[in-house]
């Protein structure tokens, strides 16, 4: 385990809310604008896409 590990079972659920977050814009750029590149499946309601954002700080 890194030294960078955080203990999430420990947090309040607003912590872990807060915690989690990750910005639309972020989310946007890492799937260049939901490029078809990216997308896994898709169903009548929903698409899925796959890429991997990289944690920072902490």
């Amino acid at each position: 385990m890194s030294s960078s590990y955080i203990h999430t079972a420990a947090m309040s659920l607003d912590e872990y809310m807060k915690f989690i977050y990750i910005p639309f814009e972020d989310i946007e750029s890492v799937l260049n604008n939901f490029a078809d590149e990216n997308l896994l499946t898709q169903g009548t309601s929903f698409k899925v896409y796959k890429r991997q954002l990289l944690q920072s700080g902490t």
